[in-house]
């Protein structure tokens, strides 16, 4: 494969799909909440001939509501998932070891910006509106509080992995 310089550019992605996907989550389950909140509360005179909405929504979007609470496992899930897809795209990309100064710079370029995706997830999670639906998200929130170790490590990692070959048997491309 040749032109094969991707590594860091998916290290930039697990960054701010991380940071996006998380956030998407947590206002999904937060809007959902706010909406399933005020359909239980509202109190009407339930005639004959009309439906009683605080029960019909209980019955239905009380079960979705439960469901909402996985959306902390999903978030994991992909990100766990893109931090391996950058060792593997590692593992394909075959690089000059002269470029491993090159992706230490990087790597740490990345850190500077991964602070303050850090620091601002941790801004949220103080926050009064959306703070505890973040917080129930536990691992998620694990590797975004711990974001700058995280990318040390998979960058570090990934950009040996690229620059060692390993288990490849071809010759170097230029």
């Amino acid at each position: 494969m040749k032109n094969n310089k991707g590594m860091m550019i998916e290290l930039l992605m697990l960054i701010t799909v991380g940071f996006i996907v998380l956030l998407f989550f947590a206002g999904w389950k937060y809007g959902f909440n706010l909406v399933n909140t005020e359909l239980v509360a509202i109190q009407g005179d339930a005639g004959e001939n009309s439906t009683n909405i605080s029960d019909v929504t209980q019955k239905t979007m009380g079960y979705i509501n439960t469901g909402l609470d996985e959306l902390g496992t999903i978030a994991f899930i992909i990100i766990f998932g893109y931090s391996l897809a950058v060792l593997i795209v590692g593992y394909f990309a075959r690089d000059h070891p002269a470029l491993m100064f090159v992706y230490v710079l990087i790597v740490a370029l990345f850190v500077v910006f991964s602070v303050y995706i850090s620091n601002s997830y941790e801004e949220l999670l103080t926050n009064d509106v959306i703070g505890s639906t973040l917080s129930s998200y536990s691992l998620g929130s694990f590797f975004m509080t711990y974001l700058t170790t995280w990318i040390i490590i998979i960058g570090l990692i990934g950009a040996t992995i690229a620059i060692s070959g390993i288990i490849k048997n071809r010759e170097f491309e230029r």
